[in-house]
């Protein structure tokens, strides 16, 4: 969603993915350091929309998402290194953008226990070959 409402935050981090990986591979775990742009692509998506149990949109921005202190989340680490691999993977290889047709609501938020997003329809178009991304990722590779 994040992506699609805001195409100059994901222009920026598509350039810097383009400067540090290329089109010829994907980006990996090796390449998180020198990829900023994406991680603040990534904090500022979880800051942006967070919400309380009943889809309230929360103001406050001391609101941790793993929470903090004895009650952490022991898999935080596992979350962050898969929201950032999956983000950049994306990113890298898609530009993604609103449907014109059927825009998105971007306050739209479920009143249910498990909170999300209303769901919405965006537009994927390729940015990398779809033969590059096939031999990239088959198996043995």
């Amino acid at each position: 969603m994040a992506a699609a409402t805001h195409t100059d935050a994901q222009t920026r981090v598509q350039e810097e993915l383009d400067n540090v990986v290329g089109h010829t591979r994907p980006p990996t775990f090796a390449n998180q350091e020198m990829l900023p742009q994406v991680t603040a692509f990534i904090l500022e998506g979880l800051r942006w929309r967070p919400v309380t149990i009943g889809g309230r949109v929360r103001g406050d921005l001391k609101f941790f998402t793993f929470g903090f202190g004895r009650r952490v989340c022991p898999g935080q680490h596992v979350a962050n290194r898969s929201i950032f691999i999956n983000t950049a993977v994306i990113l890298w290889a898609f530009r993604l953008s609103e449907n014109p047709a059927a825009k998105i609501d971007t306050l739209a938020i479920s009143n249910t226990a498990t909170v999300h997003a209303a769901p919405f329809e965006i537009c994927l178009e390729k940015r990398i070959d779809e033969n590059v991304i096939r031999e990239l990722c088959a198996p043995g590779k």
